[in-house]
Parts: C-alpha cells; structure tokens; sequence
C-alpha cells in the first residue's frame, strides 16, 4: 500500500503482512510539496504484528522545517507512544526511514519493541548539506527486546557524489 498520511494502531490492534510505503511529500497540486516529518505508522498502545510487515518513510522534502530551523529530515517509518510492539512466532518487521538532507528515523518514540526478527534501519542522508544527519535505526527512548535477533542499521552519511544510500529490500530479511 502506498501511504500519504499517517496508520495509527491504537491498544489492542493487529497489523498483517503489510507493505507500506509513504509517498507523502509529493506534489499534490502540481505547485506546492508537502513537508510531512511525521511517522508513517504510529503505535499507540499494545499492538501486534502477524506475518511479514514492511514500513518505509518518504525522502525528505525540499526547504527549511521552520520547526528546527534545519534541513526536511526523511520520514521516521514508525513511532512507538507509550506502548508496546510484539511480533508474534515466526513473524518480521522491517522498517527504514526515509532518505533526504536529514535521515529519518526507522523507529523512534518511547516504548518497547518485542520482536523475533527485525530489520531497522535510518534514512542516510544527502551529499549537499555536510552538516546533515542520518537518521537511527532506533532512538535512546525505544528498548528493543534482548530476544530480538535481526540487524540495526544507522542511516549513512553521504560525502561525495559516488556514494550512494545503501540498497536493502525487504528480501534482505526472509
């Protein structure tokens, strides 16, 4: 599913083999982009996942957010509020933030991730600004269970202009 707002799993729902891809920050009238920050999936309470779940955030904007006074950083993939994410036997999370002049986050908030496999990993970020940040596989405020086996990647800094973000899909995982 292609998303351009926002999923918000309140306490006691279920996500299911989902692929979902924000395309926010396109341009929905032809003259003027959206500048969205905020997390694509948002889990507010005790939620679980079943099967294979896939959330990825939009590349940053263009422009300055008045907010931070910075560069549009990537979308943050999911956002844990004062909950907790369990991911049942046999069953994945990948989440990646999206790409920009600021990475965006793959999980951030404050809560707990349970999960038997995840694969997480930060936006990197553009070669144009040198002071910009990648974005964190997950933030200080999310423990992630000591049960979890998976892979946390820290967005990449980008230098130069032949580098380039690294390339990991969901197949990487299964």
């Amino acid at each position: 599913t292609s998303i351009n707002g926002q999923l918000i799993l309140n306490d006691g729902a279920t996500i299911r083999n989902s692929m979902i891809y924000s395309n926010t920050n396109f341009l929905p009238n032809g003259t003027q982009a959206r500048h969205n920050t905020s997390p694509v999936v948002v889990i507010s309470g005790n939620v679980k996942v079943e099967g294979k779940v896939y959330i990825k955030g939009d590349e940053a904007a263009t422009g300055t957010d008045p907010a931070t006074g910075k560069s549009y950083s990537g979308q943050p993939a999911l956002k844990v509020s004062s909950g907790t994410l369990t991911i049942g036997e046999g069953s994945q999370l990948a989440a990646y933030g999206g790409d920009g002049d600021n990475g965006g986050n793959a999980v951030e908030g404050t809560g707990n991730v349970e999960i038997a496999k995840a694969y997480l990993e930060g936006g990197s970020t553009s070669v144009m600004n040198k002071n910009a940040e990648p974005g964190k596989a997950y933030t200080e405020s999310v423990t992630i269970s000591h049960s979890t086996k998976g892979t946390a990647v820290n967005g990449k800094k980008i230098t130069s202009n032949s580098e380039s973000a690294p390339d990991t899909y969901w197949s990487d995982i299964t």
